[in-house]
């Protein structure tokens, strides 16, 4: 299964707007609900020593044999 996660980091570190795209719903779901779980704040990206929002794109794959 293949899946991209798309999410923002706003400029005090936590997770917004995750998105999920991907063919197999129900992979897409958990994908987003395990981003959404993640409890410790990330560090916020920063330009010119300011904190800005930052914009992630994360591919995913997982094979099952």
């Amino acid at each position: 299964e293949k899946a991209t996660v798309v999410f923002i980091v706003d400029k005090d570190g936590k997770i917004r707007e995750v998105k999920v795209s991907g063919d197999n719903f129900t992979f897409n779901r958990q994908a987003e609900i395990a981003v959404y779980s993640i409890s410790k704040t990330f560090k916020p990206a920063s330009k010119n020593g300011v904190s800005v929002r930052y914009r992630y794109r994360v591919p995913l794959t997982l094979s099952l044999k």
